[in-house]
C-alpha cells in the first residue's frame, strides 16, 4: 500500500495505472483492508486523482472502483468525502468516456448510501446528476441514477424536498413501470425498478409528493400493474405497511 501510495502521487503514467488497480483489488477484498488503505493515506491520492489523472481513463476507472469499494464502509465514505472526493466525482458522472461516467455513477451511488455523505453530495450537484442519469440510454446509468435517488430518498425529509424540487417524480415513475410480457426486463431492468419503487415509497411519506402524485394520470394505473406483476419483488407484500401511511 505505501508503495502504490507513492507510485499513484509521484509515478510515471503506466506506475500510476498499477498503483491505482492495486488500490482497487485490496479495497474489493475486506473491511480489513480498506482500514489498511485509510491509516497508511491511501486515500487523498485516491480522490485526488479524479482531477489530476482526468486525461488517464485506465488509472481513473482504477481508482474510481478503489473508491467505490472503500465507501461500502461508513468510515471510508466520510474520509472520501472530506479529503474532497465529491466535486469531482460528481463532475466525472458527466464525462465523454462511457467507462469513467459508469464508474463514477456507481460510486457516487455507493457513497449516497450514508446519510452524512448524501448531504455532501448533494451540495457536490448529485441530484442533478442522477436526473441525468435516469433518462441515459445504457441500463447501467439508469440503474445507478435510480440508486442514488432511492438512497437519498431513504436518508431523511430534507432530502427528499430536495428531490421533489428537482422533479424527480417523473423519472422514478417512469423506471417504476413494469415491462409487457413480450418485452421482458433485463437483470439490470428489474434492479432499477426496485430501487425506483424504493425511492418513490420513501418519497410517498410526504404529503406534497403524495398530492403531486394524485395529480398524475398514470400514477394509479401503474399501482395496479405493479400490483400484478409476476416478480416477488416488486409485488406487494401482505400484510399492513410499516409505519404511517400519507395515503
Amino acid at each position: 500500500i505505501r508503495l502504490s501510495v507513492g507510485a499513484l502521487q509521484y509515478g510515471e503514467p503506466r506506475e500510476r495505472q498499477i498503483a491505482a488497480m492495486t488500490f482497487a483489488f485490496l479495497a474489493k477484498k475486506s473491511r480489513e483492508l480498506c482500514e489498511s488503505i485509510s491509516e497508511l493515506q491511501g486515500i487523498l491520492p485516491l480522490t485526488r486523482s479524479l482531477t489530476a489523472y482526468a486525461a488517464e481513463p485506465a488509472t481513473l476507472r482504477s481508482a474510481l472502483v478503489a473508491l467505490r469499494c472503500l465507501a461500502r464502509f461508513a468510515p471510508f465514505a466520510n474520509e472520501v468525502a472530506e479529503k474532497g472526493g465529491t466535486p469531482p466525482l460528481v463532475a466525472l458522472i458527466d464525462s465523454d468516456h462511457a467507462g469513467v461516467r459508469l464508474d463514477a455513477a456507481a460510486c457516487a451511488a455507493a457513497l449516497c448510501a450514508h446519510d452524512e455523505v448524501g448531504s455532501l453530495m448533494i451540495d457536490a450537484g448529485v441530484v442533478p446528476a442522477a436526473k441525468r442519469l435516469a433518462t441515459a440510454e445504457e441500463e447501467e446509468l439508469q440503474h445507478c441514477g435510480m440508486s442514488i435517488v432511492a438512497h437519498l430518498a431513504a436518508a431523511n425529509p430534507k432530502n427528499r424536498y430536495v428531490l421533489m424540487e428537482a422533479e424527480l417524480l417523473p423519472p422514478l415513475l417512469s423506471l417504476c413501470r413494469p415491462r409487457d410480457a413480450a418485452q421482458p426486463m433485463s437483470p439490470v431492468q428489474r434492479q432499477t425498478q426496485q430501487q425506483a419503487l424504493r425511492g418513490l415509497d420513501a418519497m410517498c411519506t410526504m404529503p406534497e409528493a403524495v398530492a403531486a402524485l394524485n395529480g398524475m394520470p398514470e400514477f394509479f394505473p401503474l399501482l395496479f400493474q405493479l400490483r400484478d406483476d409476476s416478480d416477488e419483488l416488486v409485488r406487494p407484500h401482505p400484510g399492513p405497511r410499516p409505519g404511517p401511511s400519507p395515503w
